[in-house]
């Protein structure tokens, strides 16, 4: 290295003064990359306004502190490149490129030594392993090509460099980390391994998490400003050593009505390790609730050592709390804390606007205020499909106080989603605000299904339904109904409020077919199989009646004149008594009148009952 810098010293080069249009005309310092030990490759730039006609001549000396010799050239060609095999690159160069122009220019000469440029090959790497005793450190080992590669001062001293790029499943993005391989272990050691094992090492990399997968890969070059990284080598990938987890896992709730009284079913949700960690190592969760501020355990059997990201409990509608640890083979996680509230608790209020922006047809914009004098620790956004209501649906993120607004990837166009924020403060949570929103809205799938309500001899009311939210595919702003009769002399169509749940049409006789769509911004939706309805005219109403109501009246007075026949007989007839029947018709006068016959001997005694024969008169 100490002679190629007094090489580079001893270099004098003057440059000639050149005339402004040679200036003009001259193209930029080249720039040479030697690649296999044995073809020297050179760039340049032409000026602007260089006619697109130009030629040029590459000249390439060998020079050394005592002597300049004429190496080789490319003479009058018109590209901007030029490649030539060499015997050593261990040499010192001058390069400088000429233009065939009127007048001729040349660019400013490149000197400089041949292993300055020298583009290495990319390295092979072997092994990818966990460093002992040390859960973040990892330890590479790799081989150097065949043919092409450092010497082993080089690599042991500080001629060569490396970086070293890594990333996890989890993110992708790659983190980069540079170094100088003679730095990374002593000289002599770094010797003895690369002629024992003729691998090199490369340790001392702690920069990383503890039972974590990464993704590694490594290129090299000599330690020169003008020296071109080789290409990178395969990825390897391998694990970090064991370690308790350093954090808390994120925990929330959900929490719906139970079946029975005085209690409610809590739904535990945490997030997922990350895959780059469940790759390494075997992980699973318990939980632990508290009754108030006792300590009082709830019943929380079916959520211990559980490995997914959610449990199901029942617990009472009391104040209460959970807990959550996640554990492997080296330990177990502090615990992340949640309060789950009683009805008859005061709900800290916190937020004052929130407003969703559709980016895309797969992403939402989220935005929030809170209330001046509030001091949240966080804040905790959750969102879900209006149409869904199993627990696991619910989606969430935590967030810290410091933020106001957060982007929602991965959604559905024509899905509607509740969207909500919700302040934190420690483990307790304040009062949401929500707001339902599409990415995108489309026409509805159906019409709504109509039904009759009412109906008289010229009109009907219809009612129906509001759409489910899946068949809605957008915000409904207005109905259309589609009135036409059998024999098509009318057909209307009325247009409805989107808030609107019933109709009234009047008018109406005779058949009628009879359909409704839907309307959202995006257009109108389809119909459903038409209602049909028969609206019959008021005189067959009034023939109905007036054949019906004099017969129902006669027999109605003949019943009344049966039920009351004796009475009327008693009040045109009424009983006078029989006076053969009575006393005086044995009375003899005191004064002694002769007895008198007052009917003859041949006429026989009929009474008054005798001559109606009637029992039940008499």
């Amino acid at each position: 290295m100490d002679r190629r810098l007094l090489t580079q010293v001893t270099l004098c080069i003057a440059f000639c003064c050149a005339l402004p249009t040679e200036l003009l005309l001259s193209p930029s310092q080249p720039r040479c990359v030697i690649t296999a030990y044995e073809k020297m490759t050179c760039h340049w730039t032409p000026q602007n306004n260089s006619p697109s006609d130009t030629v040029y001549t590459l000249e390439v000396n060998k020079t050394s502190p005592f002597m300049s010799t004429p190496f080789f050239s490319c003479a009058r060609i018109s590209q901007t490149h030029c490649s030539s095999n060499i015997t050593s690159p261990d040499r010192n160069f001058c390069v400088r490129v000429i233009t065939h122009s009127t007048p001729e220019a040349s660019s400013p000469t490149l000197c400089i030594n041949g292993m300055d440029i020298v583009k290495l090959r990319r390295p092979v790497l072997s092994d990818l392993r966990s460093a002992k005793v040390k859960p973040r450190c990892l330890e590479l080992l790799w081989h150097q090509p065949k043919g092409f590669a450092p010497s082993r001062n080089s690599i042991c001293s500080d001629s060569v460099e490396y970086e070293l790029q890594y990333n996890t499943d989890d993110q992708p993005e790659s983190q980069t980390v540079q170094g100088n391989l003679g730095q990374q272990q002593d000289s002599k050691q770094c010797k003895e391994t690369l002629e024992k094992n003729k691998v090199v090492r490369l340790g001392g990399l702690c920069s990383f998490s503890p039972f974590t997968q990464y993704h590694v890969r490594l290129r090299q070059r000599y330690a020169s400003v003008l020296s071109d990284w080789s290409d990178w080598s395969d990825q390897v990938q391998s694990c970090t050593g064991m370690e308790a987890p350093a954090t808390a896992p994120q925990l929330w709730r959900s929490i719906k009505p139970a079946d029975t009284p005085h209690q409610r079913k809590v739904t535990l949700l945490w997030k997922s390790p990350p895959k780059s960690q469940t790759a390494c190592a075997s992980l699973w969760f318990n939980v632990s609730c508290q009754s108030g501020n006792s300590h009082n355990a709830l019943q929380t059997e079916s959520c211990l050592s559980v490995t997914n990201t959610s449990c199901e409990l029942i617990l009472p509608v009391t104040r209460s709390s959970c807990s959550l640890t996640m554990s492997n083979s080296a330990g177990t996680s502090p615990a992340a804390r949640v309060t789950l509230h009683a009805p008859t608790d005061t709900v800290l209020r916190a937020m004052k606007t929130i407003s969703v922006e559709a980016l895309s047809d797969s992403t939402l914009k989220v935005s929030w205020s809170a209330v001046n004098h509030s001091s949240p620790t966080g804040f905790l956004i959750e969102w879900e499909s209006a149409s869904e209501t199993a627990s696991h649906s619910l989606h969430w993120q935590r967030l810290s106080h410091e933020t106001s607004s957060m982007v929602i990837t991965d959604l559905l166009p024509e899905v509607r989603y509740i969207v909500s924020v919700r302040p934190e403060f420690g483990n307790e949570s304040g009062e949401e605000i929500s707001n339902q929103t599409y990415t995108r809205q489309g026409v509805p799938s159906t019409g709504p299904r109509l039904h009759v309500q009412e109906q008289s001899s010229s009109a009907i009311l219809l009612v129906w339904e509001p759409l489910p939210v899946k068949q809605q595919h957008g915000f409904i702003t207005k109905y259309s109904l589609y009135c036409q009769r059998e024999d098509n002399t009318t057909n209307e169509v009325y247009i409805v409020p989107g808030d609107k749940l019933h109709y009234r049409l009047s008018g109406l006789s005779g058949v009628y077919r009879i359909h409704m769509t839907a309307h959202t911004v995006a257009g109108e939706g389809r119909p459903r199989p038409p209602l049909w309805v028969t609206v019959v005219e008021d005189y067959s109403v009034r023939n109905i009646l007036f054949c019906a109501v004099p017969p129902l009246f006669a027999v109605v007075l003949l019943l009344l004149i049966v039920s009351s026949r004796r009475r009327i007989r008693q009040s045109i007839w009424p009983q006078v008594p029989d006076p053969a029947l009575s006393s005086l018709r044995a009375w003899t006068s005191n004064i002694g009148h002769p007895k008198k016959n007052f009917y003859s001997e041949g006429m026989e005694h009929t009474s008054i009952c005798d001559a109606l024969q009637d029992e039940e008169y008499c």
